[in-house]
């Protein structure tokens, strides 16, 4: 793995992390996440969520500067600090997804009953999801665990992320990647292409401006979604799996750069849909008030 692709990607990655996180604080000077839990929890957690998850992979982004440019040594002490920073962001983005499949279910939900019984509906979608993140993060905390105790090594020469070191075994790749994330893409990805369905199907549908502005949001986030993190994510499953190719080992950390491209696009178009509308006097209310 080239040592100036891999800097040079880190510090693309935490430039973006900047970026989404003075535009994130722009969009809760407007409105609160208080203020938008109290008109759709998925909402307040999917935003609160990919705040923390855009803040985590910053800090890991530097974290890896600081180890590429030897300002962190390389000791087994060390590479638990970095091993620990990664498990965080792993854990914030099962946590982001699990608010991203509340926020799709809540939208169906909206289009299939309108109106009807959207509370309660939220509040056990997110509770099942809660359980589910929490016994997940769990699961993937214990195995991390075992595995760092019985491999408490140095990073590897040439090394510049969480699955090329000693910690990332069987057992964690099983747990985090077939297990976990793949069945939550997919859930994911089933869910919005439903949601897709549905709001072609309702399109003629009367809707308040704030429906209106979630269900246009709501789409967005499938297709960045499904364009900069699904695509991805299966193409490196599949070389991985069938031709043994690790596209990380050839151009470097590229999925932290993805992911904060992703998690941009999704706070850009939220700021967006959500931006104060300019009143437009016409000329003809000017002259009755002159």
């Amino acid at each position: 793995m080239e040592r100036r692709i891999v800097i040079l990607e880190f510090c693309i990655a935490v430039i973006l992390s900047i970026t989404a996180l003075c535009l994130m604080t722009v969009i809760l000077r407007r409105k609160s996440l208080l203020k938008i839990w109290k008109q759709s929890p998925g909402l307040s957690l999917f935003l609160g969520s990919i705040t923390l998850l855009v803040a985590f992979n910053g800090i890991l982004s530097i974290e890896w500067i600081f180890f590429a440019f030897g300002l962190i040594e390389n000791v087994p002490e060390n590479t638990v600090l970095l091993i620990f920073t990664s498990h965080v962001a792993v854990l914030t983005s099962l946590l982001h997804n699990c608010t991203t499949i509340a926020l799709f279910a809540h939208r169906i939900h909206c289009l299939l009953y309108p109106a009807k019984y959207a509370k309660k509906f939220n509040y056990i979608v997110i509770g099942v999801l809660g359980l589910f993140w929490v016994a997940g993060a769990i699961t993937m905390t214990c195995v991390l665990i075992y595995s760092v105790i019985g491999n408490p090594n140095p990073v590897p020469e040439g090394c510049y992320s969480f699955n090329c070191t000693s910690a990332y075994t069987g057992a964690v790749r099983i747990v985090c990647t077939d297990v976990l994330i793949i069945s939550v893409t997919c859930v994911l990805t089933l869910l919005g292409s439903y949601m897709i369905y549905l709001y072609h199907k309702y399109r003629k549908r009367e809707y308040s401006v704030q429906e209106r502005k979630t269900n246009t949001f709501t789409l967005y986030v499938f297709y960045v979604r499904f364009l900069c993190t699904t695509v991805p994510f299966f193409c490196e499953f599949m070389l991985s799996t069938i031709a043994n190719i690790g596209l990380g080992k050839i151009i470097g950390p590229y999925g932290a750069v993805g992911a904060l491209i992703d998690n941009l696009l999704k706070i850009f178009a939220y700021y967006l849909v959500t931006r104060p509308q300019k009143k437009v006097v016409s000329i003809a209310s000017l002259n009755k008030l002159s």
